[in-house]
């Protein structure tokens, strides 16, 4: 169990009035658990932690009792055309809530008795759709309750929490409609539209009952009015995809409010095993954070949630971001950190110290920067150096590279913020997130010294492949092997860019576009460690990679500093 959740610098007064605005939260959480992972959700749209006990819910190997993450929660934030900045975040909901279970209604506004109906989180499995499609008829005494209180538009039997009756006139959770009338009725033979082979289904809004993370100053009571509709889902096929959980996050501006410079982040405190010894890492090729064992024993000795000498690897990684479109998969718009203290690189306390994390910033505004000199060096982002938006994006096996082990930083209860580039998101529209959760199997490579990212990278490549290429239902062991995602590295790069291709053949071709589309041509060569390109002549941005050769053809994104 965590046992610093609540670093206490508030009077005693103080902390139990916030207390008690946190007791009026829910504490209704599901389970996924389909596949070799066992992971909390919580109405409250955050997951991986059991909100009443304050311990962490990300059990992996499934049954094992050892847990690879804690607490991960949606943050946003935008501004108003007069600039207003307007911001919903949390942490661990100890000193008050920002998102609340439940739909906006078309005042924006969402009561705590309505939250209260909402606060269900809906659970499906492929074998209730199955069993409810091989009926010869429907009622409501043989269809499975997760079909028949499923919150699907005009549904009438839809039960939220504790068995109450929903009464849903708009679109909500996605069905099959069976006899295209546009309503949900399981009677008529309707059944939810799930993805995988497990699906929850949840929605929570930014502007209930109360806007008062910390102290109901922390985001000045500025609420976006955002309505997310969130599923997660799971595959079981006795492969990688088995260390994955997809989740997808539906946005919906139900201000009046145009913003510009929207985010959406996640806040990941993602503890592998024993909270106090680890480390964080970004590959961008692949919009990945990562955390891992900082040394190479997880834990103190007590035995109580440790993996010893073989842990896990965790990640996120962001599979559809709101600027991405058909043929360009946007940068990630920062990759930030902070620790578990109240110094200016710790504990955000206010709109603009949130807003400042995901934006590759400290709590005092000043930004992210590369000081990486050299192996054993420490780093912590705010020595001299060129301004960066990732913090430690090296590739870990190489010490030349900027990494939290190259820099022989001491192993601690890191967090890492994953933050979306800026998007502009008009009244009445949607935004859709989609993003991964992915775990490497245990082993005695996944720790510092030694480490290197090539289990964590497979398993992100075959989220990756499969998001892209999303598996039927219908099958039951196998899947196609996931396509390989191309790394590049160092990503951000100065003046020379690696493609790790130790098979690189010498017919090989690299093609490079900028934002426009406009091809640049780049000196190329082949050398031992892969496909080498001088990147010296480029202007600073954001560029496309090809790779082809005769047998495939792959692509990824770099910035040029």
């Amino acid at each position: 169990m965590k046992r610093h959740l609540c670093l206490c610098l508030f009077t005693p007064l103080i902390f139990y009035a916030d207390r008690l605005h946190a007791q009026a939260a829910f504490n209704t959480v599901e389970y996924i658990d389909a596949n070799k992972i066992k992971a909390a959700t919580s109405v409250h749209g955050d997951m991986l932690w059991d909100p009443v006990t304050g311990s962490e819910s990300c059990e992996f190997p499934k049954g094992t009792g050892n847990h690879a993450g804690f607490i991960t929660t949606a943050w946003m934030s935008g501004y108003d055309p007069s600039n207003t900045l307007h911001v919903s975040a949390q942490t661990y909901r100890t000193m008050g809530n920002d998102l609340w279970p439940g739909p906006l209604d078309n005042n924006g506004q969402l009561s705590y008795t309505t939250s209260a109906m909402w606060a269900r989180i809906w659970k499906i499995n492929k074998s209730d759709i199955t069993a409810f499609k091989n009926l010869s008829s429907h009622t409501v005494a043989n269809t499975p309750a997760a079909i028949l209180e499923w919150p699907g538009k005009n549904n009438p039997y839809a039960k939220g929490n504790n068995g109450n009756t929903l009464t849903i006139t708009t679109d909500m959770a996605p069905f099959v409609d069976a006899n295209h009338d546009g309503n949900y009725n399981p009677i008529d033979g309707d059944y939810p539209d799930m993805k995988g082979d497990q699906m929850l289904w949840w929605v929570f809004s930014d502007n209930g009952p109360k806007h008062n993370n910390r102290i109901d100053s922390l985001t000045n009571n500025h609420p976006l009015m955002i309505e997310v509709h969130a599923c997660a889902y799971t595959y079981t096929r006795g492969t990688l995809l088995d260390n994955v959980i997809y989740y997808e996050y539906t946005l919906q501006n139900k201000s009046s409010v145009n913003y510009n410079r929207f985010r959406f982040a996640l806040h990941a405190d993602l503890d592998i095993g024993f909270f106090g010894d680890d480390a964080i890492g970004f590959d961008s090729s692949r919009r990945l954070g990562i955390a891992y064992n900082g040394k190479s024993f997880d834990g103190n000795g007590s035995g109580v949630n440790e993996y010893g000498y073989s842990p896990p690897i965790t990640g996120i990684t962001l599979l559809h971001s709101p600027g991405d479109n058909s043929t360009t998969l946007e940068p990630t718009g920062s990759f930030m950190y902070f620790n578990p203290d109240f110094t200016i690189m710790g504990v955000p306390d206010c709109d603009t110290q949130y807003n400042n994390y995901m934006r590759s910033k400290f709590r005092d505004g000043v930004h992210l920067k590369n000081d990486f000199t050299g192996p054993t060096v420490n780093t912590n982002g705010r020595g001299a150096g060129p301004e960066a938006n990732y913090v430690y994006p090296g590739d870990v096996a190489d010490n030349n590279q900027w990494s939290f082990c190259s820099s022989s930083n001491v192993p601690t209860d890191v967090r890492f913020v994953l933050a979306t580039n800026d998007y502009n998101f008009n009244a009445g529209t949607t935004a859709k997130v989609d993003f991964a959760l992915v775990i490497a199997d245990t082993s005695t490579h996944n720790t510092c010294p030694g480490l290197t990212y090539d289990g964590i990278r497979k398993v992100s490549d075959t989220a990756w492949a499969n998001y892209r290429y999303m598996p039927s239902t219908n099958i039951a062991t196998t899947n196609p092997a996931p396509r390989q995602l191309l790394h590049l590295y160092p990503n951000p790069v100065q003046n020379t860019l690696y493609i790790d291709d130790n098979d690189a053949p010498q017919d090989a071709v690299v093609s490079v576009y900028d934002i426009t589309g406009n091809k640049i041509i780049l000196p190329v060569s082949t050398q031992a460690r892969g496909v080498v390109v001088n990147t010296q002549s480029l202007a600073p941005g954001t560029y496309q990679l090809w790779y082809k050769t005769k047998t495939d053809t792959r692509a990824a994104l770099f910035i040029k500093q």
